[in-house]
């Protein structure tokens, strides 16, 4: 396991963890933080490499507990988990919800 979170962190592009120390990010206790930004802001293959590492069930709890997430983000994965956007906790869909009739 250890080898292939090694691979997985080093197929991530720095640019994606601009704000942190990537040395100090470990797969699992950042599980979160690595899916969200991966899902939001990654290529298609740093996405299937955190896709295959952490299964979807994972992603899906990440996502749908994200505090922030774009629309387009929670569309997308919406889609993809074949639910409702409003199962997503993001902050967008909240205060979209509340602020347009």
């Amino acid at each position: 396991m250890e080898h292939d979170s090694r691979n997985i962190k080093n197929s991530l592009r720095p640019e994606l963890f601009w704000d942190v120390d990537v040395d100090t990010l470990d797969l699992d206790t950042h599980a979160a933080f690595i899916i969200i930004r991966v899902m939001e802001r990654g290529t298609r293959k740093e996405v299937r490499a955190i896709w295959n590492y952490f299964g979807e069930e994972d992603i899906k709890h990440h996502l749908t507990m994200a505090r922030c997430l774009s629309l387009r983000t929670i569309s997308y994965f919406a889609t993809i988990f074949k639910t409702s956007r409003t199962q997503f906790q993001s902050s967008f869909i909240k205060n979209r919800e509340s602020t347009w009739p």
